[in-house]
């Protein structure tokens, strides 16, 4: 097993919602056992309302969904 990191230093959830797909895509053909979504800190130095940020986490946790 191995542990893959995808993650982006300040990187916001919007952002992590247009690249998740890709980084997906990228992975094709690839045995994921567990994905582990980190966001929403980087949001909030931006001034993303919470309601955008929880819309945003669903988003990710879908995309997740729909390539397991």
């Amino acid at each position: 097993n191995s542990v893959v990191e995808y993650g982006l230093p300040g990187e916001t959830t919007d952002k992590m919602v247009r690249r998740l797909g890709q980084v997906f895509k990228q992975l094709k053909g690839e045995v994921i056992e567990t994905v582990i979504l980190l966001g929403g800190i980087n949001d909030f130095a931006y001034g993303v309302t919470p309601d955008d940020i929880a819309s945003n986490l669903k988003r990710l946790a879908e995309t997740a969904a729909a390539f397991g």
